[in-house]
């Protein structure tokens, strides 16, 4: 049986200011700068075969899609979760 405040120790924290990013965000990714963006508000930079190349608006660097690599450009945020709804 598992304890509820063990739970709630292993969810991610966020700061009032990421929760209001999360909450008018479409497409909320945690960038591996640590910031929160929204995934549909990139400028695309390319388009390829087995991914799309984008700039993050946080940090202005070059990232794409690719969920597979070793350490992907961004980790996707469930809304719900993260708003307890």
């Amino acid at each position: 049986m598992s304890n509820p405040d063990t739970f709630r120790r292993l969810q991610p924290r966020y700061t009032e200011a990421e929760l209001d990013r999360i909450a008018i965000a479409g497409s909320p990714v945690r960038c591996t700068c640590g910031r929160i963006y929204d995934l549909q508000a990139v400028t695309v930079t390319g388009r390829y075969a087995d991914c799309t190349a984008f700039t993050t608006p946080c940090c202005q660097r070059t990232a794409d899609d690719r969920t597979w690599k070793g350490m992907p450009d961004f980790v996707r945020i469930d809304k719900r979760e993260a708003l307890g709804r």
